[in-house]
């Protein structure tokens, strides 16, 4: 028994030095430790009862690690390239809508100094304040009033007794409503119908052949009424030439394009003319070297820009092509050089 009191009473203090090195966690896994060792240990089985005890405590006893309080709306989600939080996760949602694109990016991250303000640019303040009819001044100085309507007629049909004052602007507010002079001419070339000419009464020896009569109608509330020439040039603001031009493009089966500024200009060079100097240039025999980083082709030394467009004026006398401009299509468009190479040269053409 003395034995036996001496083996607990050495656990015992083994237990208590063990707690005072250990965290207040480790501590009660011990207490339950030493309970079940006091219960279950025999006299004449310490020796195997040391080994339990010891097999129990290293299976219970876990590492020590700080408590942590993690709040669950913080945690990131996990994917394979790293963990994503919301506001990365609202970059990734694709929205329906149409971006910008590479030139307008490009306009909004430039310093406020090189922004382009196209909309401020004076032909195009002029171009649009002609759609809209608002007040504007044309490239001549002169000042354009806005678009209102005209004057009444006096025809048989009493166009303008139909409507009020009030539906009468509504007319030219449609019209201002579209965005491009195209969709305008298109709207009112609809509103125009095209018939053949019933009887030919000539009031000259010479008459006027008119090729067909025309009827003009209004687009009201959803309705076309019928007016004369006077009344749908008034009521939408518009002149007798465009109507004039819209009339001889239904005579044709055409729709209405808007062709301002994009006529070609006259000291143009034509594609022809310039393959034709092409052919020119790419007649004369070259030397090419193939040392260095590059092959460099050498025309004959004898040779110069003017003595090679002179000749192509002897070839070619109707064009009339200037020296300048067979300069810069020559540097433009082939890297020769003029000279002789000393060493490693073929002799070919181009």
């Amino acid at each position: 028994m003395d034995k036996i009191d001496e083996s607990k009473s050495c656990i015992l203090i083994k237990e208590e030095e063990m707690d005072e090195t250990k965290s207040p966690r480790m501590r009660n896994a011990d207490i339950t430790i030493k309970e079940e060792i006091t219960d279950e240990i025999e006299p004449s089985y310490m020796s195997n009862s040391d080994i339990s005890v010891k097999e129990e405590i290293a299976d219970e006893i876990e590492p020590f690690c700080p408590v942590i309080d993690i709040k669950e709306e913080g945690l990131p989600e996990i994917c394979y390239d790293g963990p994503i939080h919301e506001e990365q996760e609202e970059e990734f949602i694709v929205s329906d809508e149409v971006g910008p694109t590479s030139s307008e990016r490009d306009n909004e991250t430039a310093p406020k100094k090189m922004r382009r303000n196209e909309e401020k640019y004076r032909r195009n303040v002029i171009r649009t304040s002609k759609v809209r009819g608002v007040e504007h001044i044309n490239w001549a100085g002169r000042l354009i009033l806005s678009r209102t309507t005209g004057a009444a007629c006096n025809c048989k049909l009493q166009c303008f007794t139909k409507f009020s004052d009030d539906e009468k602007s509504e007319f030219v507010a449609s019209l201002s409503q579209f965005k491009s002079k195209d969709e305008q001419d298109i709207f009112l070339q609809q509103l125009i119908e095209k018939h053949a000419i019933k009887h030919r009464r000539p009031r000259s020896e010479q008459p006027r052949e008119t090729a067909a009569s025309f009827k003009y109608f209004l687009l009201y509330r959803g309705e076309r009424k019928r007016v004369c020439k006077i009344a749908f040039i008034s009521f939408y603001g518009i002149t007798e030439g465009r109507v004039r031009r819209l009339t001889d493009l239904l005579l044709k089966g055409k729709l209405p394009q808007d062709k301002r500024g994009k006529n070609p200009k006259k000291n143009t060079i034509s594609a022809e003319v310039c393959s034709k100097i092409h052919e020119h240039i790419s007649s004369f025999p070259t030397t090419t070297t193939y040392y260095g980083t590059k092959d460099i082709s050498y025309l004959d030394a004898r040779l110069d820009i003017k003595k090679m467009h002179s000749l192509f004026e002897e070839k070619y006398p109707d064009l009339g092509v200037k020296y300048e401009f067979y300069l810069a299509y020559f540097h433009a468009n082939f890297s020769l050089r003029f000279g002789r190479p000393q060493v490693d040269r073929c002799l070919h053409k181009m």
